[in-house]
């Protein structure tokens, strides 16, 4: 596993080795939820090596060389980190597993030269994850109709219009930054408030108590679903129909555990879109929270994630009916970019050059990276069949 590589130091050159030491004797057979978030936790350590490779290959000679030996100096440190995590996880102290994926998540940030641990942004027109949340094997399997509540259940929203997008009034800043850099030139914001005459209405659609799901993450897993999802429609322009989400309050319970799903109104990318039959998706930025200790360890808890799933309206806006099936990935529910899924999922090969910025396999990994990935899947045992 050792290579020689010029200008760089025998720190790095010999560091992958230290993963046998540090998660060595570690097996996932027969998981704790403890054990199961030390698997998702270095997944997502595995996504910021590829991303801190991809950016240390842009450098060229010593600082290449430099930046390199930082994303391996920092990955044993996280490694350290997220050990103890499950260790606090496994003795109950949530508080300081917490504490130690504040941690986790500053590092993970710093390796891959991101602004957060994780961020939702348009890449090629694409809405995109900068994490890995559902990956290729996982799924879910999700019927149910939301009927829309009575005249109570509605009322008037305060938004903002930035150019042609229709955004709640908190997202009027972010829609602006994000035509701003596609146009080159200011757009202004104009926000209606609820009290206008022509002033958006939302409606509440509830979940029938206790929803029935099943979900594929790592593991097969039986939830309920509760709460309540809140759209205004809009306007239909060019045979589109769509609705702006101003709000989501959904509980998930599974194995005596409670996650809990608010919408971040802060993003442009909430939107619902449906075609002349009906048919079409729900993007929403999803806040995911957990009082439950068992979830403490998990570096999810907290973060914002896009999510978009395929949807059907019923006539004039009466209901919205999910449809999710086993037999779609999961990964295309919560979109990333294929590197990303690719680190997280994807079989590591052992390089065959010693160029750590090749990609002999063509995987779109840097051979280095796949080098130190292969290393965390054998030692962890957290491989693309265990884990996700």
């Amino acid at each position: 596993m050792k290579r020689e590589i010029a200008g760089m130091s025998k720190v790095w050159i010999a560091w992958p080795v230290s993963l046998v030491l540090l998660l060595g004797g570690w097996t996932v057979a027969a998981q704790s939820c403890c054990e199961q978030h030390t698997c998702e936790n270095l997944r997502v350590l595995k996504t910021s090596i590829a991303a801190g490779y991809a950016r240390c290959c842009q450098q060229e000679g010593p600082t290449r060389a430099e930046c390199l030996n930082k994303v391996g100096n920092s990955t044993q440190s996280i490694l350290a980190l997220i050990l103890q995590a499950q260790i606090a996880c496994q003795s109950g102290d949530a508080e300081l597993a917490r504490d130690i994926l504040r941690a986790i998540k500053e590092a993970l940030r710093i390796i891959a030269g991101a602004t957060a641990f994780q961020s939702i942004d348009k890449v090629d027109g694409q809405v995109e994850n900068s994490v890995a949340l559902m990956g290729k094997r996982d799924w879910i399997s999700l019927s149910a109709t939301l009927p829309r509540g009575d005249g109570s259940a509605c009322k008037s929203e305060t938004v903002a219009v930035v150019g042609t997008m229709t955004v709640n009034a908190e997202a009027a800043g972010a829609t602006t930054e994000l035509l701003d850099a596609g146009a080159g030139i200011p757009t202004a914001a104009l926000v209606i408030p609820a009290e206008a005459a022509n002033a958006l209405v939302s409606c509440e659609y509830a979940f029938p108590i206790d929803t029935p799901t099943t979900i594929r993450f790592g593991q097969t897993l039986t939830a309920t679903v509760n709460g309540t999802l809140n759209l205004a429609p809009l306007p239909a322009q060019q045979g589109v129909t769509s609705a702006l989400p101003t709000g989501v309050d959904l509980r998930i319970r599974c194995l005596g555990q409670t996650v809990t799903a608010t919408l971040d109104q802060t993003s442009p990318f909430n939107r619902l879109e449906v075609d002349a039959e009906g048919v079409g998706y729900l993007g929403l930025a999803l806040r995911l929270d957990s009082k439950s200790s068992g979830l403490s360890g998990s570096v999810y808890v907290g973060e914002t994630f896009y999510v978009r799933f395929p949807v059907s309206v019923g006539a004039n806006w009466s209901s919205i009916r999910f449809n999710l099936s086993e037999q779609m990935q999961g990964a295309l529910y919560t979109p990333t970019s294929a590197r990303t899924l690719a680190a997280a999922d994807g079989e590591s090969h052992v390089p065959i050059g010693s160029d750590p910025c090749a990609d002999i396999d063509g995987n779109g990994i840097r051979d280095g990276a796949d080098e130190v990935l292969r290393a965390i899947s054998i030692t962890s045992e957290c491989g693309p069949t265990t884990g996700h």
